[in-house]
């Protein structure tokens, strides 16, 4: 039997978690403590298999109470249930050493799959939490992107989203101009890279980061 800790106070948000968890693991025993006053008399003595940390507004906190459980019992599995969703919240987050990331607005489906993940020993995040990853890292990207000589101003955008794998209409989408106009600039490239298809564009891109 798995004995589960959650550390929240809305009724709401508890009662999904207890039902996911119930699904991913069907023998299991819940507590449920509500607030942070005397949390660690609360997890002492450890006999929880996890703990489900609820992030509202705290970081310290929430690492405090982190690092004092996983200090307790280095087999604890520690996951974060946030209620924020933004870029500033997720990076935050991502520097505590929690075995999952989950979010308010994940689906029961997605929180199925995250307490299911843990027991393979898999860390788990939320989808939003890799969406703003591949962001960042496409960000970082176009950062250290050093524009081609031959290519337009317009051209070199265009690259930029072909390498992060864009498709022609959300490139059009992204650079508000038309598809047709993406897929002339993809043609004009053909000939001025001296290459003959999308994926050889693409590692042309690639190849020219790296460089710089």
């Amino acid at each position: 039997m798995k004995e589960i800790l959650i550390i929240d106070d809305d009724e709401v948000h508890i009662s999904k978690i207890r039902d996911a968890l119930k699904f991913a693991y069907r023998d299991v025993k819940i507590t449920n403590k509500k607030g942070t006053k005397n949390i660690f008399n609360t997890i002492l003595p450890t006999d929880f298999n996890m703990i489900i940390v609820s992030y509202k507004n705290d970081i310290k906190l929430a690492n405090l109470i982190i690092n004092e459980a996983i200090n307790l019992d280095k087999n604890l599995k520690v996951i974060i249930y946030s209620y924020f969703d933004d870029q500033n919240s997720i990076l935050n987050l991502l520097h505590l050493p929690a075995a999952a990331i989950v979010l308010k607005q994940d689906s029961y489906n997605c929180l199925v799959r995250a307490f299911k993940g843990l027991d393979i020993e898999t860390p788990q995040l939320s989808n939003k939490v890799i969406k703003t990853l591949i962001q960042l890292h496409h960000q970082a990207f176009a950062m250290h992107f050093e524009p081609i000589k031959s290519l337009t101003k317009r051209e070199n955008d265009v690259l930029i989203e072909l390498v992060k794998g864009s498709s022609n209409k959300e490139i059009a989408r992204d650079l508000n101009i038309s598809s047709f106009t993406v897929a002339d600039h993809i043609k004009s490239m053909f000939s001025k890279l001296n290459v003959s298809s999308r994926g050889a564009v693409i590692a042309y891109g690639l190849n020219q980061r790296q460089m710089h």
